[in-house]
Parts: structure tokens; sequence; C-alpha cells
């Protein structure tokens, strides 16, 4: 009974009456989570969501920051951060935590920012230029760190931000998704622990950095990706697609 109380409450979220916010269920977390899931348990030779053996994914996981407190109440330091979305080879601390680990074996790690129309966050209460694509790119540099595994391991080492078409087209989120961009914000960010972070700098950041691939990807494209294969998948995913755009252009109020 529960379960399918549950089942009717979701199908339910865009009638009326309202019992909750459309947006708990409309929303690019779980639009994204549908997307993952459908990658995993289909085949997408060559795809940037192509799932390796053995790899899985994880949504809301944590991960460390290389910015960490030296002493309590470090106005320098940072909480971890939260992924919308994680792909590859690794492990989920407790469900509280939810914090990733690499596995020692690990060869895909790929990182999903999630977004319908909301942009990429300029930075952190300590660091008001340190933006959400280099902060991602960093807690990446730090994993591999703490797991003492190298960039030329991966076959798949990737940072992506999934938005709407029109959102890619306008150019702020691709800007913020360059080389350049990630280095000067990271490099600036590191300044304030005064040279302590310079060997993770040059040993862990630049290298995975290099190798890294970053990219914009427009759900629209993704759900392309899925029609090719899978029309039932498509016409589900697109319908559910068209309802975030609606719920969130704007703070929803029930009527």
């Amino acid at each position: 009974m529960t379960l399918e109380g549950l089942r009717q409450l979701i199908d339910a979220a865009d009638g009326e009456p309202h019992r909750f916010p459309p947006t708990l269920i409309y929303s690019e977390g779980w639009m994204l989570r549908l997307v993952l899931q459908w990658f995993q348990t289909h085949e997408a030779p060559g795809h940037i969501l192509e799932f390796q053996p053995g790899a899985t994914w994880f949504s809301e996981a944590l991960l460390p920051s290389p910015f960490r407190p030296r002493h309590r109440g470090d106005a320098r330091s940072e909480a971890r951060t939260h992924a919308d979305g994680v792909v590859g080879h690794f492990t989920i601390g407790s469900a509280a935590k939810a914090d990733a680990r690499l596995l020692p074996e690990a060869t895909q790690l790929v990182i999903t920012e999630a977004k319908m129309h909301s942009p990429l966050s300029a930075g952190t209460r300590n660091a008001p230029t340190y933006d959400q694509a280099a902060r991602n790119v960093a807690c990446m540099s730090e994993l591999l760190s703490r797991a003492n595994v190298r960039p030329p391991q991966f076959k798949s080492l990737a940072f992506l931000v999934l938005a709407p078409q029109e959102h890619v087209d306008e150019g702020p989120i691709r800007e913020k998704l360059t080389k350049t961009s990630i280095e000067k914000a990271v490099r600036f960010r590191a300044q304030a622990y005064l040279g302590e972070l310079d060997p993770w700098l040059e040993t862990w950041f630049i290298p995975t950095l290099q190798s890294i691939r970053l990219e914009a990807i427009p759900w629209e494209g993704l759900l392309a990706e899925i029609a090719n294969s899978d029309k039932a998948a498509y016409q589900e995913l697109t319908v559910f697609y068209q309802r975030c755009l609606q719920y969130n252009t704007s703070r929803f109020v029930p009527a």
C-alpha cells in the first residue's frame, strides 16, 4: 500500500488538487537520475555517458575538498561539494554522509552538474571567484589524490554540465568550462594557503585538468541519443523534461 500510494502521488504531481510542489518531482535532479539510469542499462558506444564495465552511478554524492581547515574555525576552508551525479568506479560511505571514494582500479570518473534554468554558481562564501566548475574539478583532483590514482589510468575522466539547449547556447556555461578559467580560479583560491597547496596543484590538480574532458551537453542532445535506440523511453523522458521546464521557470505557488 505504501509503495502504491507513493506511485499515485508521483503520478498526480502535476494534477489537481496539488498536494506538494511539482518541482519536488519535476526537477533537474530527477531528470538526471532518469537519464543516468537509462545509460547504465543501455549500450551507448562512444558516448561520454557510456558506462564502462563495473561502473555505477550515484546522485548527491559528497566530494572531498582540497581546501581543508588547518585549524578550528579556519575561514579559508570549505565543506565538501555536492555532486548532482557521479558515474564511474567508486564507493559511497554511509547513507547520511554519502561521501565518494575512488576505487584503486578506477578507470572512469564522470561528474555531472544538472541545470534547468539556473546558472553555474559564482563562488563560495569564503572565495567569491571560486565558481562551480572550478570547485568540481578541484574536488575531482582531490578524489584522485586521496585514492592515489593517476589521471593516465582513466579511460573516461570528465566534468559535464547538463542544461537546456538555449542556456548552453547563451555562452556563460561554456565560458566557465574552459581549462584556462578553471586553472585561474583554483590557483587564486589556493593562494590563501600561502604555498601549502603548491605540491597538490602541480602533482594532482594540473595533471587532472590536462586530462579531463569539460563539456556542456544539452538535455535535448541526450534525449536524441536515447531516441536512436529506445523510442518509448525517449517519449516518456521528453514528457518529463517538458514538465521540468514548465515548473522550473519560476517559483511554483499552488493555486
